[in-house]
């Protein structure tokens, strides 16, 4: 272990609804976490499951753990933004309590930030897992660099919302949006990777996300598409000045619901090639940062050209 002797207080906030099914493996990743100066900020949004007994015996035993319980579902922006403003740590970490983080998180990213001060967040790889627990392949993030992540922000996340680590600071300043329900984490990273700061990525998969039914990204999809292609346009607009058809837009931004046709397609293919270069002109991007911009761009090309094939 690197950490610095000061030992820094990392808050983690962990939101919880009906997930007693999936509780203990979440909890017990994060309490049994190789560097130990947490907090654990739960709150309980007005479950209807077993999750308030677990949690309050979790709270019994381990004097890290604070509870917060909602009487009524507030919903997870609500539930987010109290946690931060419960945080006394100096640091952030994320963690749904449907998920699972490998043992050495938090000491590998808090490492990664103690020993590079000049950025502000960092995420990392991660891997799936079905119902039954069996593990997916390892996912890397699509780019690692602040520069290029900040371009990213204008089409997709620029980085995983759940495996996150960060400055309390950046997370005070740029709290969650209630108007961008179920597409949050794009809205927040990418105002901040806009404001310039500093985001990374490391390629390590350090977490695992559960796939199943009642996951938001399945229960809330055409809200979830529809929040992120507002906020992929209020970035384009504002950075660039930039609009274009909703059509060709949603095809770029891999949001497209329905059948394109060849004159949207290869619109949309020269709306990011313009994109990328006009943003190569605006920013002194490094050999590295532009081969990730490079790299993306042909990823969402070819994600264009599948869109029309399904």
């Amino acid at each position: 272990m690197q950490i610095t002797a000061s030992q820094p207080l990392v808050s983690v906030i962990m939101p919880c609804y009906n997930a007693a099914r999936f509780l203990k493996e979440a909890l017990d990743s994060i309490i049994h976490q190789t560097y130990s100066n947490l907090e654990i900020i739960v709150i309980n949004d007005g479950s209807t499951d077993v999750s308030s007994e677990m949690l309050e015996n979790y709270a019994r035993n381990d004097s890290r753990i604070i509870l917060i319980n909602h009487e009524m579902n507030k919903g997870l922006v609500c539930s987010l933004n109290e946690g931060v403003a419960k945080a006394g740590g100096e640091f952030i970490a994320r963690m749904d309590a449907d998920d699972i983080s490998v043992l050495n998180r938090i000491e590998v990213l808090l490492n990664f930030l103690l020993l590079h001060p000049r950025y502000d967040v960092v995420s990392s790889g991660f891997c799936y897992l079905d119902q039954m627990g069996k593990r997916g392949i390892a996912i890397e993030p699509k780019g690692t660099l602040p520069l290029a992540l900040k371009f990213f922000s204008f089409f997709a996340t620029p980085i995983a919302h759940a495996c996150s680590l960060g400055k309390a600071a950046c997370f005070r300043k740029f709290s969650y949006d209630q108007n961008f329900v179920h597409s949050e984490d794009y809205d927040l990273f990418s105002r901040m990777a806009l404001s310039d700061v500093k985001l990374y990525n490391l390629t390590s998969p350090l977490y695992y996300i559960r796939l199943h039914p009642n996951r938001v990204s399945d229960l809330f999809e055409q809200q979830q598409i529809n929040s992120h292609l507002r906020i992929s346009e209020r970035n384009l607009a504002e950075y660039f000045g930039l609009m274009t058809a909703h059509s060709i837009h949603a095809l770029s931004a891999n949001r497209y619901i329905g059948e394109p046709n060849i004159r949207e397609i290869k619109a949309a293919i020269e709306f990011i090639s313009r994109t990328k270069r006009s943003y190569l002109i605006k920013e002194s991007c490094t050999k590295e940062e532009i081969e990730e911009i490079e790299k993306f761009v042909n990823e969402q090309h070819t994600d264009i050209i599948v869109q029309a094939f399904k």
